[in-house]
């Protein structure tokens, strides 16, 4: 990103101008209306001179980390740190795994070229050879300023990956969550039809994965029914739903239960649909 920038950087005083930021962009397959160019110019000029220095866009860029990827970054330091405030650079250039790298495993660049890149922007971040968590976001923020939101799952892999750290490890973000359940709402809501709710639905996807019968599935059955719906997600993303729903945590859920939620959610969008509830039955209170 440096290196366009300063390519666009015409007449080599450090910044970039309205023309050559709108040119800048257009290398990036940017096209924006007069409009909002000048909305997005404004928005990278933080110190309003008419200008935008390379230290503005990143700065403006690296502060939208999203809440699961700063969720990630933390827990990566706390699996290294081991609960200290500050880690060694030197452990952490030992413990580095550029091999693992997504885009070494994609053989789109090399091991070696991974690892230099880490130990210059990590070893930036070091004081007095160590690197706090701080220091340790913020590496991960300059990372972040050129990875889109589409590059999510991509980011946790990285971070996963290159600390040798298992799926299972991560706790998925409250706002993700959410997330994740409206995915799987809207997903069973379209393949609801006629008279029949959500709730039914769902019970009756998982109850074609309930193999023995006794009414609960396991955490495998789980991922198969969502990605029979579609829902492709993270396998921590997937534990993280199983184990929302998974009340007394011995690694069975009770679908009908499960079913409920979504015939209490779905009565709302549809009022002229009476849920059917299980054992327990509750009144339909946002249709009343």
């Amino acid at each position: 990103m440096k290196g366009l920038f300063d390519q666009f950087d015409k007449n080599g005083n450090g910044a970039l101008e309205k023309l050559e930021f709108e040119e800048f962009l257009s290398k990036l397959g940017v096209f924006l209306a007069r409009q909002e160019l000048r909305v997005i110019y404004d928005n990278f000029d933080i110190n309003k001179d008419g200008k935008i220095q390379y230290s503005e866009l990143v700065q403006t860029l690296r502060s939208d980390m999203s809440e699961s990827r700063l969720t990630i970054v933390k827990q990566a330091f706390g699996h290294l740190s081991c609960g200290a405030p500050a880690i060694a650079f030197e452990d952490l250039v030992q413990k580095y795994n550029a091999p693992a790298h997504p885009r070494v495993q994609a053989r789109e660049k090399k091991a070696e070229t991974v690892f230099q890149n880490f130990v210059e922007g990590m070893g930036s971040k070091a004081q007095n050879g160590n690197v706090t968590a701080d220091g340790f976001v913020a590496y991960y923020a300059d990372l972040n300023s050129v990875l889109p939101l589409e590059k999510e799952s991509y980011f946790v892999d990285l971070v996963l990956k290159t600390w040798n750290m298992k799926n299972t490890a991560v706790q998925v973000a409250p706002g993700r969550l959410a997330e994740l359940e409206d995915i799987v709402f809207e997903k069973i809501r379209q393949r609801t039809h006629g008279a029949d709710d959500e709730g039914k639905t769902v019970k009756r996807i998982f109850k074609h994965f309930d193999i023995d019968g006794y009414g609960t599935i396991d955490p495998n059955e789980f991922k198969k029914a969502l990605e029979t719906i579609g829902c492709l997600f993270k396998d921590h993303e997937m534990d993280a739903i199983f184990r929302k729903y998974d009340k007394d945590n011995n690694g069975k859920l009770d679908y009908e239960e499960f079913s409920n939620w979504f015939a209490l959610r779905g009565s709302g969008n549809n009022p002229n649909v009476n849920p059917t509830f299980g054992i327990t039955r509750e009144p339909p209170y946002q249709v009343l």
